[in-house]
């Protein structure tokens, strides 16, 4: 009895002050798991044509199937597979401590939880995974609230697909919203729209990864290192704004092998404002992204080889003798014979570096909630990166100097009593953009997505639900078609998902 008291008394001693005060504390989460078959077929398989060059999915578009280096097949259609489909569910604790005159602290920490998973029994990465979501500490008031952490920019939050669709929602049933705003779209990052992780990055095996090339470099998604401030509402307008910090600033050149040119100070600027007024939805966002594509080339840096079709140093291509590189889909125009691609150098190694770029992406979000069940919505996107060089001898054809690329969403959800009935329908146009001493096209790059949702709703917290997806890819395009564990197909290939599963929120 007395060591129990004495632990007692111990952890009362320890314990934050705080904590003793703390004025509320939540546990909460969402699951969302189905059973699903998928697969992806349609696509060009054809041998890759004479002269060089291949489709989209090594790199160029070209015609043709894309044929791994020191291989002699071209890559096939993906056929039907049944899996288990856990991604996009989550848990976490949030809480706040009212200070008193009207201020108060307020944190939250969430996970993102992976349960099950597309891969096959017994593979290390299959069971719970998690990763960190929205987390942060934040200072409130009647002025509004100011934090600090990991937290959706206001470029993100402006692509909600409304609450309407909750009751089916799970990862294989929502498109990447921020279609260019996930990198460039494709099965590492999960957009829906056009080009994918083979095209800047190079097939598997090559020691590109899908982290250094998208998130940190293309990518309007969900940052860390960020400090927000976000306004109350006034007669229905709603402001945020939030900074990305310089963190990534080291990677410059005093500590870059010679020749990389110049600096990088990777910075983010977004702002966002929403406006609500009964069933009305109404926001508009803008994201400024400067050397963050820059940054990534430079992290690069060895992880890329010199060898294999996809690389910017590969004999025959607009690129040849600049270095190793990300080679781009495109037509390039005015190149000579051969020049079917265009380049992103990367590295410390690199002849001609990037010596900066400059990203913006703007978005609009409109959507009613009708008294009688039925909630109409429409979203729009536009993002646009510059790239510029140093170290440039002016006679270099097909360094990337631009790219840009507009989508949009349409959806509807009804609900009748229990029951919900939802349709999505969204669309990526083809990339276009600009290279050095050249013409630059992306042809045959857009998609188009359908999503057709059914749940019935066992309670407030609970739901069964079915649903099919279906991409439409371009000749050129590797749209996986969802935000999570999307199928990455060939060019041209047309992913399918229909499933059945179960919702709870708690």
């Amino acid at each position: 009895m007395r060591k129990k008291m004495m632990a007692l008394a111990v952890a009362a001693a320890l314990a934050p002050p705080a904590a003793l005060a703390q004025s509320s504390v939540q546990i909460y989460g969402a699951f969302s798991v189905s059973l699903e078959a998928a697969e992806a077929k349609g696509a060009d398989t054809s041998a890759a044509p004479a002269g060089g060059g291949s489709s989209v999915r090594g790199g160029n578009i070209a015609g043709g199937a894309y044929v791994p280096a020191g291989s002699t097949t071209p890559n096939v259609n993906e056929p039907s597979r049944t899996r288990t489909q856990g991604a996009g569910s989550n848990v976490g604790f949030r809480g706040r401590e009212d200070l008193g005159n009207g201020l108060y602290m307020g944190f939250q920490a969430e996970m993102a939880i992976t349960v099950a998973g597309i891969t096959p029994i017994g593979v290390a990465t299959n069971g719970v995974f998690t990763s960190w979501r929205n987390t942060g500490l934040w200072l409130g008031g009647r002025w509004g609230e100011t934090g600090i952490g990991v937290w959706d920019a206001p470029f993100q939050v402006n692509t909600t697909l409304g609450t309407a669709h909750a009751p089916y929602g799970n990862a294989s049933t929502t498109m990447f919203a921020g279609l260019l705003g996930g990198g460039v779209g494709g099965p590492a990052v999960g957009g829906i729209f056009g080009q994918d992780f083979g095209q800047f990055c190079g097939a598997s095996g090559l020691g590109a990864t899908a982290t250094s090339c998208f998130q940190n470099g293309f990518s309007f998604i969900r940052r860390p290192n960020s400090v927000w401030y976000q306004s109350p509402t006034w007669a229905g307008f709603r402001g945020r704004v939030v900074y990305g910090v310089t963190s990534g600033a080291t990677a410059n050149a005093s500590n870059d092998g010679s020749p990389t040119p110049g600096g990088v100070k990777p910075t983010l600027w977004g702002v966002g404002v929403t406006y609500t007024l009964g069933g009305l939805y109404a926001g508009i966002g803008w994201e400024n992204h400067k050397d963050y594509i820059t940054s990534s080339a430079r992290l690069m840096g060895t992880n890329v080889t010199t060898t294999g079709a996809l690389l910017a140093s590969t004999a025959g291509t607009a690129c040849a003798g600049l270095g190793n590189g990300w080679a781009l889909g495109g037509q390039l125009a005015g190149g000579g014979s051969g020049a079917t691609a265009a380049c992103l150098p990367t590295g410390s190694a690199t002849a001609v570096g990037l010596s900066g770029d400059d990203s913006n992406g703007w978005n609009a979000n409109l959507r009613y909630t009708f008294g009688f069940g039925l909630s109409i919505g429409g979203y729009y996107e536009w993002v646009k990166w510059n790239m510029d060089y140093g170290n440039r001898v002016g006679s270099e054809v097909g360094l990337v100097t631009q790219l840009k690329r507009d989508a949009w969403r349409l959806d509807a959800a009804y609900q009748l009593g229990a029951h919900t009935f939802g349709i999505q329908w969204g669309q990526g146009r083809e990339v276009k953009g600009s290279a050095t001493n050249s013409s630059f096209n992306g042809n045959g790059t857009g998609a188009d997505v359908w999503i057709f949702g059914y749940a019935y709703s066992l309670s407030k917290r609970s739901s069964l639900f079915a649903y099919y997806t279906m991409v439409d890819n371009e000749t050129n395009s590797r749209a996986s078609g969802i935000v999570f564990n999307g199928i990455g197909p060939n060019a041209g290939g047309d992913p399918k998902y229909l499933g059945v599963g179960m919702r709870h929120l708690f």
